[in-house]
């Protein structure tokens, strides 16, 4: 009997993390969209490169702050090359991407 009860609670324990993480994403508004808006794809810019972006359908919010409807950006790049691939994605309060991913285009520029 104790080791139907401890399979039991194994496989509870082991099936709750997905349940907690998925309780933890945001739902994703209809047509919400983030987008680069400068530099373009496929622009050649100098440093120091000053990045602009958009948010459709949504609204932005400082991390660690739980609106609905809302998420921050995370933009990191530090290269030395000179094509930089860049993409935009959108994260909710604790930094989690939103049920359907709110995700730019890809875009690459060059740095000279």
């Amino acid at each position: 009997m104790n080791r139907i009860m401890l399979s039991m609670l194994l496989v509870l324990v082991l099936c709750m993390p997905p349940v907690i993480a998925n309780e933890l994403i945001s739902p994703t508004p209809p047509g919400a969209e983030v987008y680069f808006i400068a530099p373009s794809d496929g622009q050649t810019v100098t440093s120091p490169v000053i990045v602009r972006f958009g948010l459709r359908g949504m609204g932005v919010a400082p991390a660690g702050v739980d609106k609905e409807k809302t998420g921050h950006h995370h933009l990191l790049i530090n290269t030395d090359i000179a094509s930089v691939n860049m993409q935009l994605l959108l994260g909710n309060y604790l930094h989690i991407p939103h049920a359907e991913p709110v995700l730019s285009n890809a875009i690459t520029i060059m740095v000279e």
